[in-house]
């Protein structure tokens, strides 16, 4: 178990190194890895949807990879020929956003019937992928393809959202730790200096140690993989790795959000159960 932690740790370094510099353009600075590993990188990419900054990274560092196997190249060729990267528009629609607690529900609510429309299209853009990054955490671990649009967009169009609203929602919201953790990530794994992050009131001491826990848990929780089934004796049972991994993701989210940390556990709970048949 601990040497797959080692290379697990290995691995999604190397990611994080052609991702940053697919993305954002960071100097690469890779290692010789063998094919098995490279195929775990390959899965942890696809995972969370980013195998086609994975490409352009590849694409700019071609030198690096005379000495790698012809497989890795063929295996790449084959994945990406087959990954569609997912639509921003619907990714980050108000439609895609959902909050269990009460509190978060009614607070978007109410902004997204007006407020969120009274600015700039940035600003709007910017706030929404922030509260769908906090709800992909919660209910896969956070997704790099979440972190990257984050990036992009404070790179690409930050000149133009108005922060100061922004900061405004996010307390309405009250996540403002969940908003932390994200610049932090983003401070921490792919080198964004602190200026560059204004809706961050601070750093989270936690943040890479969260990221890479994500990054190296491949094959993310979805809530579909631990409904309750009921057997013809009448008795239940679960996915019980899946559910451990819903009880360890709560509890390394709860100090961030703990109302809404256990009303998304609760939640994908009822959701499972309601899966019995009658």
């Amino acid at each position: 178990m601990k040497r797959n932690g080692i290379l697990n740790k290995i691995v999604a370094r190397q990611l994080v190194c052609l991702l940053g510099n697919g993305a954002f353009g960071h100097p690469a600075h890779l290692q010789v890895m063998s094919l098995f590993k490279w195929n775990r990188l390959v899965d942890m990419a696809e995972d969370h949807e980013v195998l086609d900054f994975l490409g352009q990274g590849m694409n700019n560092n071609l030198s690096e990879f005379l000495h790698f196997p012809n497989q890795l190249v063929e295996l790449i060729r084959s994945r990406l020929h087959q990954f569609t990267p997912p639509v921003f528009n619907e990714r980050y629609s108000v439609e895609a956003i959902h909050f269990n607690a009460s509190r978060h529900k009614l607070a978007f609510t109410e902004l997204s019937k007006k407020d969120i429309y009274d600015t700039t299209s940035e600003t709007r853009r910017m706030f929404l992928i922030l509260m769908r990054n906090v709800c992909d955490m919660l209910l896969s671990g956070f997704c790099l393809r979440g972190l990257i649009d984050l990036g992009l967009a404070l790179r690409n169009e930050g000149n133009h959202v108005d922060f100061v609203k922004l900061e405004s929602w996010i307390g309405l919201m009250d996540l403002q730790r969940f908003v932390n953790l994200q610049g932090s990530i983003l401070h921490a794994v792919f080198g964004f200096d602190t200026n560059e992050l204004p809706f961050m009131a601070e750093q989270e001491p936690d943040a890479h140690r969260v990221a890479f826990c994500c990054i190296t848990d491949i094959n993310r929780y979805s809530s579909s993989e631990w409904n309750f089934r009921q057997v013809s004796g009448g008795f239940l049972f679960n996915n019980s790795r899946q559910w451990l991994r819903g009880i360890r993701r709560t509890n390394m989210y709860f100090s961030y959000s703990p109302r809404e940390s256990m009303r998304s556990l609760f939640h994908s709970m009822a959701s499972s159960l309601s899966e019995i048949e009658e």
